[in-house]
């Protein structure tokens, strides 16, 4: 028990994984608005720390001894590392009270029972659903027991907590959620200063809850239904006093789930744009914009001048599978339409599918894929269905009503072996992927995942932008190319071929039968040492793009054209007409190949002669015919990276690493339309 004089030490963690590279690059937001709420709430009778990195937190108990409590946040991308550390603190430390918190926890009782025995030796208290009241809650409850967990358990359910006691499940009322403009700012307060100082991206939430119920996510529970909105000055004043720190990541992440749902959402992009004109940052703002407000988000989009990045994810354009996880209501029609408005007032959109949903099939992805492609919208990503602990996907009832098997995989960069004090903790986080329903079996599974490659490879960053333009020209659309590269893959170069073969065979191998066999192998003989190494457990479809952009771009880009001179072999042109139209697409082809080989490296120069003036093509956005004006004799140009792109791909690195596993995060995170070799 402390005396009156001595503050207790709580300790708040939110790990992540940092031996290949950093997993989760962005400041520790959730536990920043816990502490900061237990500061406001307990005042001088707590001394608090936040953690991010592992040996950090495994440097503070070497040199400062135990705290009083410790929290662990419990994500899908940091379940596992949590609760290794938390046993090897109980061992040593066993009158430590550590408590756990996040939305990584099942719904269904039998489930939750399970996880709870399985960490009754580490966790001695779990805070379900949202923590700022149920933790003060509890640390008030501790200090006042002196910190003896086993002699608070003996009294009444503590509540919103859930622990075991006696062999059995203590389940406490859920507290009311709290309206997040009672928090105060972590920022303001100074507690994420040091995440900004070590180059982390910036988290901001405005708003928390969802009003939609989308079955795949945790945020579709009706517990998270009500939307509460924090105050205007405040997020304004978190924005300066970030810009005022001269961020070295110049992105920002709004955590809101529907940015431009609300009228407050315009006050919070003017105030955003205010501070990025008077301090330069941030560079872009990457949000999950609303599924309904068009003209709200458009307007947002306006203030903010291009900076906006929006996340336009329709998942699936089939009204049955969009009904099947309660999505029926949002129109992918009109989202698609959205994000094109965007687009067209100069936002950078995107768009996402899932592969898998309830009632999807081969037909029902294609049309889903062609959808987007279709609508203009030139970046598309398409991620596999993980049924998430606390979603409703996840429970059982769900799996048989829609036929759902599953396979268990590692989570790209999620695994290693940390320490604290002499004692090994290897960790690895597994994610349960949905490979087969009752519409689609596994080998259409695999093989729309060899689709998303396709899609990845061919279509994304703007590699074959202008490509297109000239196939759309005479009637050939993007998605009838991109079926071309799929159903010819015997026809690719030796190298290509080779990373589509390996991906597939990886696409096989990494799935699992049991969470236990994939988990008990991996700690098995050091093995976790071959996931570091990024043997195992990589993001088959970036680690494939790495290699390949990097090592083969100009085999990439070789069957590119050949691929769309094969189909412009049908159409009717004159013979002259076709000679020139194919002369162009040799100097294009050209272009394409010196701007975007092996981009990463600063280093290089390169430089050839042209016979078309193809430079606009590439480097300005047009509408319209193309009609690149013929060279009176051969113009030689030199491609080379501007200081601003040196100094991007520059802090990448040195943000994420020079290495193979590096370069596969650097390729999902920097849009490489930005560090194409400028022609000079």
């Amino acid at each position: 028990m402390k005396d009156g004089n001595s503050k207790c030490e709580i300790w708040f963690c939110d790990l992540t994984h940092n031996q290949q590279t950093v997993a989760i690059n962005s400041v520790p937001l959730g536990i920043g608005f816990l502490a900061a709420y237990a500061m406001q709430e307990l005042g001088n009778r707590i001394s608090v720390r936040l953690f991010k990195f592992p040996d950090e937190l495994g440097r503070a108990f070497t040199e400062d001894g135990p705290p009083d409590a410790i929290g662990f946040s419990n994500y899908c991308w940091n379940q596992d590392l949590s609760a290794g550390y938390a046993r090897a603190i109980k061992r040593k430390f066993p009158e430590t009270a550590v408590f756990f918190g996040g939305p990584n926890y099942p719904r269904e009782e039998k489930k939750r029972e399970t996880f709870l025995l399985g960490l009754k030796e580490a966790v001695d208290f779990y805070i379900p659903g949202e923590g700022e009241r149920a933790t003060v809650h509890l640390l008030k409850l501790l200090i006042q027991e002196g910190f003896d967990s086993e002699a608070l358990k003996k009294g009444e359910p503590i509540p919103h907590c859930s622990y075991i006691f006696q062999e059995r499940v203590v389940a406490g009322e859920l507290f009311p959620r709290i309206n997040i403009s009672e928090l105060p700012s972590p920022y303001l307060m100074g507690l994420l200063d040091s995440f900004i100082d070590a180059g982390l991206e910036c988290l901001i939430q405005t708003a928390r809850g969802c009003p939609f119920s989308c079955a795949y996510c945790v945020e579709g529970s009706p517990e998270y239904r009500r939307v509460s909105r924090r105050t205007g000055r405040q997020v304004k004043e978190e924005f300066e006093h970030i810009a005022g720190k001269r961020p070295r990541m110049g992105n920002v992440f709004l955590a809101d789930s529907n940015f431009g749902l609300f009228p407050g959402d315009v006050e919070t992009a003017r105030s955003i744009n205010e501070v990025r004109k008077r301090y330069g940052w941030p560079e872009f703002v990457h949000v999950a914009t609303s599924k309904e407000r068009k003209d709200r988000v458009l307007k947002v989009v306006g203030i903010l001048e291009g900076r906006l990045r929006v996340a336009n994810s329709i998942q699936s354009s089939d009204p049955e599978v969009l009904g099947n996880i309660h999505r029926g209501n949002v129109s992918a029609k009109d989202m698609l339409n959205l994000a094109v408005e965007a687009t067209r007032q100069g936002g950078n959109t995107y768009s996402e599918l899932i592969l898998a949903l309830p009632g999807d099939s081969t037909e029902k992805f294609y049309r889903s894929v062609r959808d987007v492609i279709d609508s203009g919208i030139n970046l598309l990503r398409v991620y596999s269905l993980i049924l998430l602990p606390g979603s409703e996907l996840e429970l059982e009832r769900k799996r048989e009503e829609f036929g759902m098997r599953t396979r268990f995989r590692a989570s790209p960069r999620c695994y290693g072996i940390y320490s604290l004090g002499e004692e090994e903790i290897p960790a690895i986080e597994i994610e349960e992927v949905c490979v087969t329903n009752r519409t689609m079996s596994f080998e259409d599974y695999v093989e729309c995942r060899v689709f998303t490659l396709v899609i990845e490879l061919f279509y994304n960053d703007g590699l074959n932008r202008a490509m297109f333009r000239l196939l759309n020209e005479h009637g050939i659309d993007n998605y009838r190319f991109l079926r071309s590269v799929l159903g010819h893959r015997d026809r690719m170069p030796g190298s290509i071929r080779e990373i589509f073969r390996q991906f597939e065979e990886e696409t096989r191998g990494e799935l699992w039968e049991s969470r236990e066999a994939l988990v008990g192998w991996a700690k098995r003989d050091r093995n976790l040492e071959r996931f570091v190494n990024h043997e195992y457990g990589r993001n088959v479809v970036f680690a494939a793009k790495s290699i390949c952009y990097l090592r083969f771009m100009a085999d990439l880009l070789a069957y590119s054209y050949e691929t769309a001179r094969e189909l412009l072999e049908g159409v009717d042109f004159e013979e002259k007409t076709r000679r020139e139209v194919y002369r162009l697409l040799d100097d294009m082809k050209l272009f394409a190949t010196l701007r975007s080989d092996r981009v990463l490296d600063t280093s290089l120069e390169l430089a050839a002669e042209f016979h078309y003036d193809v430079r606009d093509l590439f480097e300005k956005e047009q509408d319209g015919p193309i009609a690149p004006r013929v060279l009176k004799s051969p113009q030689r140009l030199r491609f080379t990276h501007d200081p601003e792109q040196v100094k991007l791909i520059t802090f990448y690195k040195d943000a994420y690493g020079d290495t193979e596993a590096a370069h596969s995060r650097i390729l999902s995170r920097l849009p490489l339309h930005r560090i194409y070799r400028r022609a000079v």
